[in-house]
């Protein structure tokens, strides 16, 4: 997996992987802590990793093949 710099890389990133862990876990290199540079990471002045997860996990530009929007808990 290449280095994530944006909202679009993690985004990229998910889609081909399907999942991606916020933190680092047992499986190595399989998480976004581990692929975002550190200057990233609650630098003022400059999204990160925290400000890039809402966009991409709630509002996905590119949907998995058969991707249908949630209709739970009376969302319309």
């Amino acid at each position: 997996m290449d280095w994530l710099y944006s909202a679009a890389d993690l985004e990229q990133a998910v889609l081909k992987t399907g999942f991606l862990p916020f933190f680092q876990s047992d499986i190595p290199e399989f998480s976004i802590e581990e692929f975002t540079p550190a200057e990233y990471w609650f630098a003022d002045g400059v999204d990160g990793p925290w400000e890039w997860k809402s966009p991409v996990a709630g509002f996905p530009q590119t949907p998995l093949p058969g991707f249908q929007p949630c209709r739970c808990m009376g969302a319309s």
